[in-house]
């Protein structure tokens, strides 16, 4: 009974859209020389969170990336 309720629990604290970020931070939060940094989708280099200098509307960047096709 207590397995179902903590898996109940699970269930509704789970938030998909959380996932690649918990997962960012598990990666970023590893010892020293075990630490991995994101890549760039674009040029596959390394990047450090503090790196990120801005941000853009979602739908914008699909509509830019929908006219490059």
């Amino acid at each position: 009974t207590e397995h179902l309720l903590e898996q109940r629990k699970q269930i509704t604290n789970y938030k998909p859209h959380m996932v690649v970020f918990k997962n960012l931070e598990r990666q970023y939060r590893k010892r020293r020389g075990e630490r991995m940094i994101p890549t760039c989708p674009n040029c596959s280099r390394g990047f450090r969170f503090e790196e990120l200098s801005g941000w853009v509307n979602e739908r914008f960047e699909k509509g830019l990336r929908k006219r490059e096709e």
